[in-house]
């Protein structure tokens, strides 16, 4: 078996469509249409089979086009605005989409002790939720969550900051949830050259006598290219005065403050207002506003402090809360199609818009390219898609890829795909691992012979009440010459790294048309595909990662489409 060395990352966006159904009958479960293997052909379904393949995540090869002939930005976190999804656990789009797809770089966890009586506290752990044990979530505990935010990381290492603010809906408790158990937590997921922390800031300017002093009087604020790569924490719920508050107690009222790995962004309150923490509660440089005062990020950023406002849900709020200063901008607005008002990202699709006019890159490190498609379905007999692909021969090889989709707002059934195929005809035989657009999971489909109807099947990818299926976003697909003909095995990974096993197929003839391909479902609208970092290693060689140039576009059964460089078109 070929061991690919490389994460690939396929960054699939789709343009919002209709709501209805679509025409083909593609969207059928697994096992769905005919599908017989023709003479030659042998089909061993997915048991759902481990397997832990060591692989180098991400890649660097891509560049980030700064402002001015590509000048490196000096601006800081200070500088800039970003859009911050609120109660990110319980929208439409999983964790992963909304950073990889929505180009979202905050978010908010809410968590809780326990879980009601069928979901008892576990130490080190705690439940996110929002207020009852029966409020949707899909990433079900703290630590499965954080399993989300390292697979986006080890797929993009060089993303610019990500902030996660965490809602603490509990007091501290006894049984291992308490502020160093909560540290530790992050700290099994997270390297501390991936973190920035109230220590950070500290060592970032020396001779600082506290945090105000280090962001916004001896120094200013680190500049986003100290931070990139990494993430923050801040931790929320209630105010940061009355030493029997939850934030007090996290830095132990300040005492402990530069030794945490969170800082605290508190909500001022009468009798605890901006003023009282620029007197005497120098350890706070982030605060947390309701939509009703958002005016007083005005006050905040006076200060040389950050800020955020929650609750953003409609333009006018939003605008305000932008007028205002607010640096990070909640809203449970995620789709960039469905409210492209809620957005901060650039034409390039970097995530941060600046106030004034600060220099910031056009966008994030990565390769990407991508194609914007109309067409029907992969399915049946015949193919209707856009495949770029190249004719590798008749070797062995192991492609891995990463997908990423709306997850909302947009016909579920399209489809990015890694494929390989026995020709470039519509009715060619296939086999395709593709994540769906929206509420589905990652599936392989099968053409087993030329003109063949099409099956489709799929497997449970996460243990359960962990982090849902339909969030499971890595694609690899392995071709394995056998006799004159060849073995295919598609497999799906939550994290890149342990990867469950879908379906093993034999074919009758070699699959050296290999590529990705993109297919709209019948959607009214085109539909928009970004591939990055797919990375294939060919039997006996190096991995190397797949470029838009080497690959040929073929637009079949009706498709119609457009390749393009870069995030957006």
């Amino acid at each position: 078996m070929i061991r690919s060395c490389f994460l690939g990352l396929v960054l699939t966006l789709a343009i919002a469509c209709d709501d209805g159904a679509a025409p083909s009958d593609g969207g059928g479960g697994p096992g769905d249409g005919d599908g017989a293997g023709g003479p030659g052909s042998s089909t061993t379904a997915g048991s759902g089979e481990t397997t832990a393949v060591t692989s180098a995540t991400g890649s660097s090869t891509g560049t980030t086009s700064g402002v001015g002939g590509g000048v490196e930005s000096n601006a800081t976190l200070f500088d800039v605005q970003q859009k911050s999804s609120h109660n990110s656990y319980e929208r439409l789009e999983p964790l992963f989409d909304q950073m990889a797809y929505h180009r979202v770089r905050s978010l908010e966890l809410d968590i809780h002790v326990d879980k009601g009586a069928s979901w008892p506290p576990v130490a080190g752990d705690w439940y996110v939720y929002h207020d009852g044990p029966g409020d949707p979530t899909t990433c079900h505990r703290l630590s499965d969550c954080l399993r989300e935010l390292r697979a986006f990381h080890d797929a993009v290492p060089d993303h610019e900051l990500i902030t996660i603010f965490v809602d603490l809906k509990t007091d501290w408790a006894a049984g291992g949830h308490q502020p160093v158990d909560f540290d530790a937590r992050v700290g099994q997921t997270f390297s501390p050259d991936e973190l920035v922390t109230p220590s950070f800031l500290m060592d970032a300017c020396p001779g600082a006598a506290d945090l105000r002093d280090a962001v916004a009087g001896r120094c200013s604020w680190p500049t986003l290219a100290s931070m990139r790569g990494r993430f923050a924490f801040a931790l929320t719920g209630g105010g940061g005065c009355a030493a029997t508050g939850k934030l007090p107690k996290y830095v132990e009222s300040g005492s402990t403050a530069l030794d945490r790995t969170a800082f605290i962004a508190p909500t001022p309150t009468t009798g605890c207002d901006l003023p009282d923490y620029e007197a005497d509660k120098l350890h706070v440089v982030i605060f947390n506003f309701p939509p009703e005062e958002a005016s007083k990020a005005a006050n905040a950023r006076a200060g040389g402090v950050l800020s955020r406002v929650w609750d953003l849900d409609d333009q006018g709020l939003w605008s305000e809360a932008l007028g205002a200063g607010a640096h990070f901008l909640g809203t449970n607005k995620v789709n960039l199609h469905q409210d492209p008002w809620a957005t901060t990202h650039s034409a390039g699709g970097y995530p941060f818009r600046c106030f004034g006019n600060c220099a910031l890159p056009s966008s994030e490190i990565a390769d990407i390219f991508g194609v914007e498609v109309e067409s029907g379905d992969m399915w049946a007999s015949s193919d209707s898609m856009t495949l770029l692909s190249e004719d590798v021969g008749a070797v062995g090889t192991d492609t891995t890829a990463f997908v990423s989709v709306p997850s909302s707002h947009v016909e579920p059934w399209a489809k990015g795909c890694l494929v390989a195929r026995a020709g470039a005809g519509a009715g060619s035989a296939s086999f395709a691992v593709c994540r769906p657009a929206d509420e589905h999971v990652i599936r392989v489909q099968v053409r087993a012979t030329n003109g063949a109807s099409t099956d489709a099947y799929e497997v449970p990818i996460n243990d359960s009440n962990t982090i849902d299926d339909d969030a499971a976003a890595y694609l690899r697909l392995v071709v394995e010459p056998s006799g004159g003909g060849a073995t295919a095995r598609g497999y799906a990974s939550q994290d890149g790294i342990t990867w469950k096993l879908i379906r093993t197929q034999s074919f009758g003839v070699p699959l050296p048309i290999q590529g990705v391909a993109a297919s709209g479902h019948g959607s009214s609208s085109p539909v928009r595909f970004l591939f990055g970092n797919v990375v294939r290693t060919i039997e006996g060689g190096t991995p190397a990662v797949i470029d838009l140039v080497q690959l040929a576009k073929s637009e079949l059964g009706g498709a119609s489409a457009t390749a393009f460089s870069g995030p957006l078109p």
